[in-house]
């Protein structure tokens, strides 16, 4: 009995003094604000294809529909807790198009040039304004850090009704938790 209650009074000591070793957790913030115009459209055959002054780049994933998007790549210290990325999409216009978007072609093996035609598949539409991915690597080659990729979605694609949705600004809203560790 004796034995038990001293394992209850070592473990309560220990427990009470562990705030002593708490991490820091002061949440900061980091905001990115995002302008976007009206979409163009290029008629190509029986699809289009949009560009959007903005967005750099355009989602080229299999069977999914192209759409511009921009992509943000933030470093933080290594350590920094990643608590959450939020996206905020402002003066929000929907349109009616003509035609479908162009949709990513189907990847063929090299050497191998035989597509596949019978592939039945619905192409997929992206309906988030973003999404990110967090890793650790090296900055410069020699510090550690964490990365934070956030690729912003300003135009959305509603394939039943043939209609598209953007947003002429994105307001971005990373929280996160430093913690500096050599």
């Amino acid at each position: 009995m004796k034995d038990i209650l001293v394992l209850v009074v070592i473990a309560v000591m220990l427990l009470s003094g562990s705030g002593m070793f708490a991490e820091n957790t002061k949440v900061e913030h980091k905001n990115i604000v995002l302008s976007f115009s009206d979409p163009s459209f290029i008629d190509i055959d029986k699809h289009l294809m949009l560009s959007i002054s903005g967005a750099s780049s355009v989602l080229m994933k299999s069977y999914h529909y192209i759409i511009p998007m921009e992509t943000k790549t933030l470093i933080f210290p290594f350590g920094t807790k990643i608590v959450s990325v939020k996206c905020n999409p402002y003066d929000i216009h929907y349109e009616k198009i003509t035609k479908p978007l162009s949709v990513t072609p189907t990847p063929i093996i090299h050497g191998n040039p035989t597509l596949i035609t019978n592939d039945n598949r619905k192409p997929v539409a992206i309906n988030r304004w973003l999404d990110f991915n967090i890793g650790v690597g090296l900055i410069n080659q020699k510090d550690r850090g964490v990365y934070l990729k956030i690729n912003i979605y300003p135009i959305q694609y509603h394939p039943y009704e043939n209609i598209i949705e953007w947003a002429d600004r994105i307001e971005l809203k990373i929280d996160y938790i430093s913690n500096d560790v050599p």
